[in-house]
């Protein structure tokens, strides 16, 4: 690089210092953000609430509300009604790591005001797209006849501000699982581009590229209803609570490249979930299931085994319990400096440098699909502290592009914990998405050892030793 030069910043991807990893709600009425600590259920203060409730700033709750999260800015969305709005639905965001309000958006025209809050679903692709779904017609017919799936996605890229995008809207019975569903959930699969919705009868599968349903897979049963759990990277496959005709649920999973061919209900039963089938939640990173029962929520492995259980609401009937539960998996690690400003840790953080090249039309693309499927994996390593990714201000020599990424982490243990399966699985979602192989290199030699980080110089001069 020439002399007087320097790297532009293009992505930051930097978490809050203190862990937001938990289970994640909103409490009706009052429509206040609660944590939920899953590794401490049963002990005292095993939840917190996060900020002001929304009523504090003058939104109406229902009963029943969707939600979902954006692991990558850390918003928890919902569904509310501003105080002075007794029409539409208003998507907001909240910040999960103090509740502020970072966005509040009406829903387009094509969904009903008519429409309860638990008619729509709300799903992320792990990025900042956000995904509201609804079967919209049926609120005026006892029939599917006339109705529609719609999905609109919200863009929070670049923009609190944006305006939505209508990606489907297909007439119901052209999909061939009856109408709208009791237990109204979706889940996103980035291979493709899919987000999976449960109908009537069975799960249709919705491309958000090409606007094309089909049917994904039909229940056993007319009976059955079940309730979609998030996608699973590394086990491929998406988790389903199944409630069959006898009124029993049960555990059932497909794998999203073949649901058809793929699903299979297991043995093992769960307890009964409550608030219209979504108070159920997977914790990825740990493989274990949770659902709210009644007043109770009980953690489970994947094999049925209840490994705790607490009561973490109020009597259903007062409204004091969710509807629907998000899981945060990320970990964040703060080095807390001592009375000198100095941060002591014998084991070093680390910085792992990369210098990715390929041809400069993808670039965007290239920045895309490595925050959705790269940054959204590392963030939910133990040790990871943040991604950065820069770029010369210098114009290329060629049609080739490189840029730079440094990568830090709380300690090299954490950092080579990761299992190798995983990270290989990642990196063919990678390549599938983006199109080819680009050239990798890592820094500063080719055995991918990274950097120690010996000292850091904050903005009041002082040196943080590590």
């Amino acid at each position: 690089m020439a002399a007087g030069t320097a790297l532009t910043l293009l992505a930051f991807t930097y978490p809050a210092l203190a862990s937001l990893q938990g289970l994640y709600l909103t409490v009706p009425p009052s429509g206040q953000l609660r944590r939920v600590d899953v590794a401490t259920l049963g002990v005292v203060g095993e939840s917190e609430d996060v900020g002001l409730p929304l009523e504090a700033n003058g939104y109406v709750m229902p009963g029943c509300v969707p939600s979902a999260v954006d692991q990558t800015g850390k918003w928890f969305f919902t569904l509310a009604r501003p105080g002075n709005d007794s029409g539409r639905w208003h998507l907001v965001g909240m910040l999960m790591e103090d509740g502020s309000i970072r966005t509040d958006q009406v829903l387009p025209d094509i969904f009903p005001p008519s429409l309860e809050a638990c008619d729509h679903s709300l799903e992320t692709d792990g990025g900042w797209m956000v995904m509201v779904s609804a079967v919209v017609g049926e609120e005026v017919s006892e029939s599917s006849h006339g109705s529609r799936l719609v999905v609109a996605r919200f863009n929070y890229t670049f923009s609190t501000k944006k305006q939505p995008e209508i990606l489907i809207d297909v007439d119901v019975d052209s999909i061939g699982l009856g109408g709208a569903a009791e237990y109204l959930t979706t889940s996103f699969f980035d291979i493709g581009n899919i987000l999976f919705v449960v109908l009537e009868h069975g799960i249709a599968s919705c491309n958000l590229t090409s606007g094309e349903v089909v049917e994904a897979l039909k229940l056993p049963s007319k009976g059955d209803k079940l309730s979609l759990l998030p996608f699973d990277v590394t086990q491929m496959r998406t988790y389903i609570v199944l409630k069959t005709a006898s009124g029993n649920f049960f555990l059932a999973y497909f794998s999203p490249e073949a649901p058809a061919s793929s699903f299979e209900i297991s043995n093992i039963t769960v307890p009964v979930v409550d608030r219209d089938g979504s108070a159920s939640a997977y914790l990825s990173d740990k493989r274990e299931i949770v659902i709210l029962s009644g007043t109770t929520l009980y953690l489970l492995s994947l094999n049925g085994t209840i490994l705790d259980s607490s009561v973490v609401c109020g009597d259903k009937d007062s409204y004091g319990c969710p509807s629907s539960l998000h899981y945060e998996p990320f970990v964040f690690k703060a080095l807390q400096p001592d009375k000198m400003g100095i941060v002591r840790d014998e084991k070093l953080p680390v910085v792992e440098l990369l210098r990715q090249s390929f041809l400069c039309k993808d670039q965007d693309h290239f920045l895309r699909v490595d925050y959705d499927v790269w940054t959204t994996f590392l963030q939910k390593q133990d040790g990871f502290l943040s991604k950065e990714t820069w770029a010369s201000p210098e114009p290329p020599a060629s049609g080739n592009c490189t840029l730079w990424q440094a990568i830090h982490w709380a300690t090299r243990e954490l950092w080579k914990s990761i299992p190798g399966d995983a990270l290989a699985e990642t990196d063919r979602i990678f390549v599938r998405r983006f199109g080819y192989r680009q050239k990798l290199e890592t820094l500063p030699t080719d055995d991918g050892m990274g950097f120690n980080v010996l000292a850091v110089s904050t903005t009041s001069s002082r040196m943080v030793k590590r």
